[in-house]
């Protein structure tokens, strides 16, 4: 076990679970601004599926994701530290 308090383990969201009303959202509030602070939107009518694995290392963020059409724009004003 780590004793600095780092968590580099992946983070992983799905939509594959949820019903269809619930699924745009929670991509849109938990994947879209508590994980990578994103104003996500969704572009279509067919139905909304997505799921990302997200790591996070010192000095290095990735993310992998795939979902149905949707629009996201940083909206959040991430700031730089």
């Amino acid at each position: 076990m780590r004793s600095d308090g780092l968590d580099f383990a992946p983070r992983r969201f799905s939509t594959t679970k949820l019903a269809e009303r619930h699924r745009i959202p929670f991509w849109c509030d938990v994947f879209g601004r508590q994980a990578v602070r994103l104003n996500i939107e969704s572009r279509s009518a067919d139905p909304f599926e997505a799921e990302a694995i997200i790591r996070a290392l010192p000095g290095l963020h990735v993310v992998r994701k795939q979902r149905s059409a949707s629009r996201a724009a940083n909206e959040y004003g991430r700031r730089r530290r």
